[in-house]
């Protein structure tokens, strides 16, 4: 795993003060670091969704660009 986000996760774990029984806190911790990991994901890697969506178009674009009048070098 990466040192990066290993130390990311230590510093939210304990960053979360919670009391209670053992199995609450547990519970009340994962569910913060889970919305802690999504808002980090998003900030570190952006909407995926929108990426994959940009690059199927380029793709196909490219795809009718070379079925109708071929392809640069650079298209390749």
């Amino acid at each position: 795993m990466s040192p990066i986000i290993v130390l990311f996760l230590s510093r939210e774990w304990e960053s979360y003060l919670v009391s209670g029984w053992k199995g609450y806190v547990l519970k009340e911790k994962m569910k913060r670091l889970k919305g802690a990991l999504k808002k980090w994901n998003k900030e570190v890697y952006g909407s995926i969704d929108t990426k994959i969506a940009a690059l199927v178009d380029d793709i196909e674009r490219l795809d009718l660009k070379g079925e109708s009048e071929g392809l640069s070098e650079d298209e390749l």
